[in-house]
């Protein structure tokens, strides 16, 4: 049964079988939606939880008022559509070997509840949050900052010189939280019953027991013991889903292991958000001093050995040399916060006193 018709990007497609929304290559959002011949906005049915969270939220559905819950203006709109596009990528279920979306959403909701659960609710259907910032609505989705690898780099940079004379504390997770089990509930439209996926740490190689093939596995059932919990995967009707879900939990309350507190100064509290992966550089704890301020930033050559070629690069003067301990060996690399905020990192070529000369300029 397909249920309510919503608002989709322009330009994007629904796919009938199981209502992703499919965006074309390259694809850029503009901030509108799909209309008809006559220029109205045209709805269609769809399992996006993005977008089915941005209509809940900015229509009448029997939630807020005539026009939802919040006035679209006061909505981040680019940060639903991030969401969506990482929800919407076919994904092989490694249960049933077939391609199904990464998160779709499907749920009747006849029930009264308060707006923050809802917003909630919905987000965990994707691994989001919700926050306010600047004047609007966001959501935060915890997804990889590379998605086309699947890896994540630092977006932003914390050392001693950014953060308060207080440094860094660090504060470790309590074992009684850990599990090395999970049991996910999730809707099985076969059966028309709530049906459990169980998942546990040794069907994850990193939480496994250590072997030949799997050298650096967690150990976690030999540490932590068999402990087991049990989720409600929200608006779930896919097995595979729902073992993403108990795969995702294990891993993040397994290796996710340590807090850390810091205040910082004003430049990084602008720009950081929450799900902001950052990188932190602490010299008491490493024992060396490897992050700090940089004095100047000048360009300059040098010529490669091995093509006899003038490389144009960029020369860094930092702040402190006596107590730095910075190297160019192993294939070192320098990460440097732009006036922007973004983060990039360039190989250390040489070091010379207080500059160090990358291998490309910025």
């Amino acid at each position: 049964v397909k249920g309510t018709k919503i608002l989709v990007p322009n330009g994007a497609e629904v796919d009938s079988d199981n209502g992703r929304v499919v965006y074309p290559k390259d694809y850029i959002f503009d901030g509108t939606f799909k209309t008809d011949i006559n220029g109205n906005l045209r709805k269609v049915w769809c399992s996006d939880p993005a977008w089915i969270l941005y209509d809940i939220l900015t229509t009448d559905k029997g939630f807020g008022g005539e026009n939802g819950i919040i006035d679209p203006d006061t909505l981040d709109i680019y940060s639903f559509f991030a969401a969506s596009k990482y929800s919407s990528e076919l994904i092989t279920d490694p249960i049933t070997g077939t391609e199904e979306p990464r998160f779709s959403c499907n749920v009747i909701l006849n029930q009264k509840n308060d707006a923050y659960s809802l917003i909630n609710d919905l987000c965990s259907v994707m691994n989001a949050m919700p926050f306010y910032s600047n004047g609007s609505l966001q959501i935060s989705q915890d997804r990889p900052t590379n998605t086309s690898t699947n890896t994540s780099d630092p977006q932003y940079i914390f050392n001693n010189s950014n953060v308060t004379e207080e440094g860094f504390t660090y504060q470790g997770v309590g074992q009684r939280t850990k599990y090395t089990e999970v049991e996910v509930g999730y809707f099985d439209n076969d059966t028309q019953e709530m049906n459990f996926e169980l998942i546990t740490t040794d069907e994850i190689s990193a939480l496994a027991t250590p072997s030949t093939n799997n050298p650096n596995g967690l150990d976690a059932l030999n540490k932590f013991g068999s402990t087991r919990k049990t989720l409600k995967a929200f608006a779930c009707t896919s097995r595979g889903q729902a073992n993403r879900l108990g795969r995702w939990f294990l891993y993040s309350n397994l290796k996710e292991s340590e807090v850390v507190s810091f205040t910082t100064t004003l430049e990084a509290g602008v720009i950081v958000r929450p799900a902001t992966i950052i990188g932190i550089a602490d010299s008491l704890r490493a024992g060396v001093r490897r992050g700090g301020r940089i004095k100047s930033v000048s360009s300059t050559t040098y010529v490669d050995p091995i093509t006899n070629t003038t490389i144009n690069t960029t020369a860094i003067e930092v702040d402190d040399e006596n107590n730095t301990d910075l190297t160019s060996e192993n294939s070192a690399a320098l990460s440097v916060v732009l006036p922007d905020g973004s983060v990039e990192s360039r190989s250390i070529h040489s070091i010379s006193g207080t500059t160090v000369t990358l291998s490309s300029s910025f």
